[in-house]
């Protein structure tokens, strides 16, 4: 979350610089949204340092929401500043776990989507930079274009080599759990609420092949599929 959390302030840092530092806006309500933002994303961080990330977390989305969607509407909708939603994607499948929040992980994800159909095919009135001349739209297009291409970019490349990394992780302790089991001197078995063997040792697996006279059994075979079901008392 910490990477996450960094990469899209960093974005939002630059996005709202190059706003005004090239194009002319009114200065003080201009100052005050992106103070009041600044406040946000830096909560997210103490959140997350004082042991609070679930909370840290929905903070994150909430504001980079908000953000793309203030900004964008300020730009008239013309810059393309919705692209960010979509860039900030991987990173609500990454950051919650989606089996235990299902519902709100639907909502983060499912928004970018709904809020793009809507602001490009409804009308409606909303505040906005009407002096923005077609430079600055394009200066502010570019840069989000940008941006959003690598905010995508580095989100992705977080969540292939966090997984290799727990993938690595996870191969060490199931080999070192696998040598505590074949040191033991008893026979250790276990299986799952399906019948499924989750772990096995080489002394059971011994036992079994001279009292069934059944070869390979291992972690992942199913018992009552198992010819070893048959033979068992």
């Amino acid at each position: 979350a910490n990477m996450i959390w960094m990469a899209s302030y960093l974005t939002f840092i630059i996005h709202s610089s190059v706003i005004i530092f090239f194009i002319s806006v009114p200065l003080l309500p201009y100052i005050l949204i992106t103070l009041f933002f600044h406040l946000l994303y830096i909560s997210v961080y103490f959140f997350i340092k004082h042991k609070l990330p679930q909370i840290g977390k929905h903070i994150l989305i909430i504001t980079t929401y908000a953000a793309v969607v203030v900004f964008d509407h300020l730009s008239n909708k013309e810059a393309l500043t919705y692209l960010y939603l979509f860039a900030f994607l991987p990173s609500a499948l990454n950051i919650f776990n989606i089996a235990n929040k299902r519902i709100l992980v639907s909502l983060y994800l499912s928004f970018p989507l709904f809020y793009t159909l809507f602001t490009k095919l409804a009308i409606y009135t909303y505040p906005h930079f009407i002096s923005l001349s077609d430079s600055s739209i394009i200066i502010i297009t570019t840069v989000n274009i940008i941006l959003a291409f690598t905010l995508s970019l580095t989100f992705a490349t977080y969540m292939i080599l966090n997984n290799i990394d727990k993938q690595k992780k996870l191969l060490v302790q199931s080999i070192s759990l696998q040598a505590t089991l074949n040191n033991s001197a008893a026979a250790i078995w276990s299986i799952d609420d399906e019948y499924n063997l989750t772990a096995v040792n080489t002394m059971y697996t011994e036992s079994i092949e001279k009292e069934f006279g059944i070869y390979g059994l291992k972690a992942g075979i199913n018992i009552k599929r198992h010819l070893l079901w048959e033979k068992l008392p």
